[in-house]
């Protein structure tokens, strides 16, 4: 994949799990390729995906989550 490919995809990844990022990263199967879309993600978009989980309080509740698996 090139580089536009990439973008395209976390872009699509990132308005399909709009509203729904807390529930996407706590899935044990989608948080993998949550992260791996992450690391590649430009700036603006990972601040939108953060500020998403920090505004629902997902933060506290996913490091809970981890540290009861």
């Amino acid at each position: 994949m090139d580089e536009e490919d990439k973008q395209l995809l976390v872009a699509n990844v990132m308005e399909e799990i709009a509203g729904k990022e807390q529930k996407a990263a706590a899935d044990p199967a989608c948080s993998r390729h949550i992260e791996a879309l992450l690391s590649i993600a430009q700036p603006a978009q990972l601040i939108a995906f953060l500020r998403s989980i920090m505004d629902t309080g997902g933060m506290f509740e996913l490091a809970v989550r981890w540290v009861d698996v």
